[in-house]
């Protein structure tokens, strides 16, 4: 070892020593600001709009509609008569106070219910307001006036939620995942997988033996959006949700376990004095499941007519392709696991084993089948079942027999699922990711037989489209065997592995050869300060 070698092991020994927490690299943990919850301030925003927006509403719809269908002095000529002055302001309180009590009754959860509640109001208020003013024998601009406040306050309304929902889909989020050691990994793992530049994993604490290291305290400062795995303990679920609900401005996801699930969609009922919630049944009922079945027809005929094309030129080309027959016909269950023969246009060799998942780079798939299946043309025939009545447009997929067998034997709740027909979509197949275990399809397909609405199924369909132009999400499964700390080292991501946490950097750092200190690269300043220094300033921010 030359003296410069020594030198450099001198001073990074010298650091080791004057700094007080793990050694081997320098963690900047205490350089990173403080995160908070954007999407609750915008919510606090949101609320505001709504209340300014529905004051300023009615005068803007008023002004607007007379000013072009006549002069604005004629306006304020028109409400200088007192009895239309009083009119006016009586009705701007009253509409003031119907939009407060309307926005305010039904929480938005999603820009969809969001722009349905808009339009609802829309519709509400105009109706409302053509039936009062008529029976007032008020002349038509008063009428139509009304009508351009309402729409005015809608489109506010609109354009506010969507910038909401853009805002905080675009804001930062570093992320914590609390779990087993093993399932806190694995989640991390296919979490990085997914490559979001617009959030990171910073942290990712074990749960051993039912304890958690006690600097989650300290760290949890550096993140603003904290998931609790399943597996969790539900010790530490109630401690923590309890802890970072109450006294931190965090965004806390619990992943969901069947109960979870099925408490979902719930009623309040007192039972003897106790509060209690009544559980809502796991099925579709008989007159929800008529006007399902009356929508899978009515769209399923549409379908047919929009794609006729298709089945006109993929079965030439299918054949052109390769030997063997147009269309894939496979025995499949549906409700009440009864089976029934799917149709798909088929997209692999005729001798290949239909059993086997589709991996990424299948040799098994046809030319014409890689094409169909990224774009799911493969899927299309199966409106035939919808309209035979096997399946239906919106449901949990529907497996194959050796697959289902199998997690019939292993898992009890697996059943439930075939409580209602299988379908072409579902929320599982645009909600998880390729690879998802079937624990995370099944949550979704239960969320969705407790929560089914005529609503969902219009809104499942929508994402679907959506879906269909991601390409991974027809590539098949690519099986991935590596450790979490193999595959950040595989990125050339750092990282500093502790007894009790894993902290995760996303970016580079530097070890300086002037001061002995890591640091960051993204904060070069630091390497310009002395030892002392540095030890100085992370005392103070202790």
């Amino acid at each position: 070892m030359n003296q410069n070698d020594k030198m450099e092991t001198m001073k990074e020994t010298e650091f080791k020593k004057v700094v007080d927490f793990d050694p081997v690299i320098y963690d900047d943990d205490l350089y990173l600001n403080d995160c908070k919850s954007l999407k609750r301030r915008l919510l606090i925003a949101e609320k505001l709009i709504i209340i300014i927006a529905a004051f300023i509403s009615m005068p803007l719809g008023f002004l607007l509609s007379y000013s072009l269908s006549s002069s604005v002095q004629e306006f304020l000529d028109y409400l200088s008569v007192g009895a239309n002055v009083t009119l006016f302001v009586v009705y701007w309180i009253l509409s003031f106070g119907f939009i407060i009590l309307f926005m305010f009754a039904f929480k938005n959860y999603s820009i969809y219910k969001g722009v349905v509640k808009s339009f609802l109001l829309n519709l509400v208020f105009s109706i409302g307001t053509y039936l009062t003013l008529s029976s007032l024998s008020m002349n038509e601009g008063w009428i139509i006036a009304s009508f351009v406040s309402s729409s005015i306050y809608c489109l506010i309304m609109l354009v506010t939620i969507i910038t909401v929902n853009i805002v905080d889909d675009r804001n930062f989020k570093s992320l914590m995942i609390i779990g087993p050691k093993d399932d806190a990994e694995a989640f991390a793992k296919k979490y990085l997988e997914k490559k979001n530049k617009r959030s990171k994993i910073r942290y990712v604490f074990y749960e051993i033996n039912g304890e958690i290291d006690e600097r989650i305290y300290k760290k949890v400062v550096n993140v603003n959006e904290i998931v609790l795995l399943e597996t969790l303990s539900v010790k530490n679920k109630q401690k923590f949700l309890l802890y970072f609900n109450s006294c931190l401005n965090k965004d806390v996801y619990l992943c969901s376990s069947y109960f979870d699930v099925i408490s979902h969609s719930v009623s309040i009922k007192n039972v003897n004095g106790l509060l209690a919630v009544e559980q809502k049944p796991l099925v579709i009922d008989k007159v929800e499941g008529f006007v399902k079945r009356c929508f899978d027809i009515v769209c399923s005929l549409i379908i047919l007519i929009l794609t006729s094309p298709v089945f006109v030129i993929f079965p030439i080309l299918i054949k052109l392709d390769s030997k063997g027959p147009v269309f894939y016909r496979q025995e499949r269950y549906t409700k009440d696991l009864k089976t029934f023969k799917i149709f798909k246009f088929r997209s692999m060799y005729v001798d290949a084993d239909p059993n086997k998942p589709a991996e990424v780079g299948d040799k098994r798939i046809t030319k014409v089948g890689k094409f169909i299946r990224a774009c799911r043309i493969d899927e299309i025939p199966q409106v035939l079942n919808v309209l035979k009545g096997d399946m239906s447009l919106v449901g949990p997929r529907a497996f194959m027999h050796g697959d289902v067998d199998h997690l019939l034997e292993i898992d009890p709740e697996y059943r439930y699922r075939f409580n209602v027909k299988a379908g072409i979509t579902g929320l599982q197949q645009v909600k998880t990711n390729p690879g998802s275990n079937y624990k995370e399809k099944l949550r979704y397909d239960l969320y969705y037989i407790v929560n089914y609405s005529l609503f969902l199924d219009i809104q499942i369909l929508f994402e679907t489209v959506l879906t269909v132009l991601k390409k991974e999400m027809a590539a098949g499964v690519e099986t991935d065997q590596r450790s979490l700390q193999e595959y950040l080292k595989d990125n050339d991501k750092e990282f500093n592995q502790h007894t009790g946490y894993i902290r995760i950097l996303n970016h580079k750092r530097n070890f300086d050869k002037e001061t002995g200190i890591i640091v960051p690269l993204m904060n070069p300043k630091y390497a310009k300060k002395t030892i002392d220094e540095m030890n100085k300033m992370i005392s103070g921010k202790k």
